[in-house]
C-alpha cells in the first residue's frame, strides 16, 4: 500500500511541474541579469544588383551573468531585396539563425556569424541582427543571478533580445551603398500599417482590454510635441484641447496570460498629415511635418488602472493581481519613471493623471515626397514588459503551498516505505 501511495504522489508532482505556469527568479543583492556585450554588422563589399557579399555579425565584449550549459542564439534578418545566397534550402530565405554553447563563447571571447548575401532587387533594404541567451534547465533548479524565467515543457527559458544592431543597403544596378541604422521612408499624406512585437513574461497576466483594467497598443508618428497622425481636436474639460491623433490609431487585443510570451500586433492604416496641415492644427501648436527630414515612430503599450501608490522612494502598483515595487523619479510632466536602480535606464513610466503604466518603443523614419504612399512598417525592437514581482498573487501562493505539501508527503511516504521494507527484511532474517 505504501508503494502505491508513493507512485500516485510522484505523478501529481510531475503534473504540477508541467502545468504550473511559471517560476519567478529575481536577482540577488549586487547581482545583475545576463549581459551579452555589443553587436556589430560588417559587409565585405556593398553588393550591386545580382552581386554577392559576405555579411558578418559579431557579438563583442565580455559575457556577464551567463551560465555554462546555456546557449547564445544569433538571428540575422534581411528585407526582401536581399537573400542568403549560400542557404537556398532554408525555409525562410531572409532569416539566418545560429546557436553557440556558452562554454564556446567564453573560450573564444566572441560570437561571429557569417553568410553570403545576394542583392536581387534595386532599392534600399534593411538588415537587422540580435543575440539572445537562453538556458534549458529542469524545474527545481533555482538560479539567483537571472531576472525572470518562464516555464514550459519541463524547461525554463530566458530569452531577452540583446546586442541589437541595424544597417541598410541601397542597391543600384552597378553599385551599392551601406549605411548604419534602420531605413524606413514615409511621405506626407501616406497611409501605413504598423507591426510591433510585445514580449510579456508568462507570469504576467494582462486583463480583458475593454474593461476598466484593460490594456492597448498605440502607434503614431511624432516629433517632440507634434503628432503627425491625422486627427481632430477634442475638449473634454472645457479649457484644454487634446489632439486625437495621439490615440486614434490603436488596438485592444483582449486578455493575454501565460504563454506565448511573444505576440505580434498590427495597427492598420495610420494616415499621415499632408505637407500643410489644417489651420486648426497650427493654431493649437502643431507644426508641419518636415520634408525632407526625420521624425519618430512610436509604439506605446498602456496598462490601465494599476492603482499606483507612492511609498517614500518607491512606487507600488498592481497588474493581474500581482504587486510590483520600484524606485522612481518624477519627470518634467509630473509622471513617474520607474527603475530597477537609479543608475540604469527607466523600464517604464506611470501616467499619474490616468493611473496607467506606459512602455514605449521608438524608431526613426525618413520623410520624403518620393516615398511610397502606402506600406507596412515593422518596428524592429519589441516592447519589452520587463517587470518582476514584489508580491505573488494568492492563487500562485496557494499553488506553491500545495506543491510544497505534496513534496513533504512524498518524502514522508518514502521514509515510511523504507522503514517498512527494513522491518520486513529483519523479520525474514529472524524468521
Amino acid at each position: 500500500m505504501q508503494k502505491w501511495i508513493i507512485i500516485v504522489l510522484a505523478v501529481i508532482i510531475t503534473g504540477s511541474a508541467i502545468t504550473g505556469g511559471y517560476i519567478l527568479l529575481r536577482p540577488g543583492p549586487g547581482e545583475i541579469p545576463p549581459i551579452l556585450g555589443e553587436g556589430e554588422i560588417t559587409i565585405s563589399n556593398p553588393p550591386a544588383l545580382n552581386q554577392t557579399a559576405t555579411l558578418t555579425y559579431t557579438l563583442k565584449g565580455g559575457l556577464s551573468g551567463v551560465m555554462p550549459g546555456g546557449r547564445i542564439s544569433v538571428v540575422i534578418a534581411l528585407e526582401d531585396g536581399l537573400v542568403w545566397a549560400d542557404d537556398v534550402t532554408h525555409e525562410n530565405r531572409l532569416i539566418l539563425e545560429n546557436r553557440f554553447l556558452v562554454e564556446n563563447v567564453i573560450q573564444d571571447g566572441q560570437v561571429e556569424v557569417s553568410g553570403t548575401i545576394k542583392a536581387i532587387k534595386t532599392g534600399k533594404w534593411n538588415i537587422g541582427a540580435f543575440a539572445t541567451y537562453h538556458t534549458e534547465i529542469h524545474p527545481g533548479f533555482w538560479l539567483d543571478n537571472m531576472s525572470y524565467y518562464s516555464m514550459e515543457n519541463h524547461h525554463i527559458y530566458y530569452m531577452p533580445p540583446s546586442a541589437e544592431v541595424y544597417s541598410n543597403i541601397t542597391v543600384f544596378e552597378n553599385s551599392a551603398h551601406v549605411e548604419n541604422g534602420w531605413y524606413v521612408p514615409i511621405r506626407p499624406g501616406g497611409s501605413y500599417t504598423i507591426v510591433v512585437q510585445v514580449h510579456k513574461p508568462s507570469f504576467i497576466a494582462l486583463p480583458e482590454t475593454m474593461g476598466p483594467d484593460g490594456w492597448e497598443v498605440r502607434a503614431y508618428f511624432y516629433n517632440e510635441n507634434n503628432c503627425y497622425n491625422t486627427g481632430s481636436w477634442w475638449n473634454p474639460s472645457g479649457d484644454t484641447w487634446l489632439y486625437t491623433g495621439w490615440w486614434d490609431y490603436r488596438i485592444r487585443p483582449g486578455a493575454w496570460a501565460g504563454i506565448p510570451e511573444d505576440n505580434t500586433f498590427t495597427i492598420p492604416n495610420i494616415d499621415v498629415v499632408d505637407n500643410q496641415r489644417p489651420q486648426v492644427d497650427r493654431d493649437n501648436g502643431m507644426n508641419d511635418i518636415p520634408v525632407p527630414g526625420n521624425v519618430s515612430l512610436g509604439a506605446r503599450l498602456l496598462i490601465k488602472n494599476i492603482g499606483y501608490k507612492i511609498d517614500g522612494q518607491h512606487v507600488t502598483f498592481r497588474i493581474g493581481g500581482a504587486e510590483y515595487r520600484y524606485l522612481y523619479k518624477e519627470d518634467n510632466f509630473g509622471n513617474l519613471d520607474i527603475f530597477e536602480d537609479l543608475e540604469s535606464e527607466p523600464i517604464a513610466s506611470i501616467d499619474r493623471t490616468d493611473d496607467r503604466l506606459v512602455i514605449d518603443q521608438t524608431m526613426s523614419v525618413n520623410v520624403s515626397s518620393d516615398a511610397p504612399a502606402i506600406g507596412t512598417i515593422y518596428i524592429p525592437s519589441p516592447i519589452n514588459i520587463h517587470l518582476k514581482y514584489s508580491f505573488l498573487p494568492a492563487d500562485v501562493l496557494n499553488t506553491t503551498s500545495i506543491i510544497i505539501t505534496i513534496i513533504i508527503l512524498v518524502v514522508v511516504s518514502i521514509g515510511v516505505a523504507i522503514t517498512l521494507l527494513k522491518k520486513r527484511k529483519q523479520r525474514k532474517r529472524h524468521g
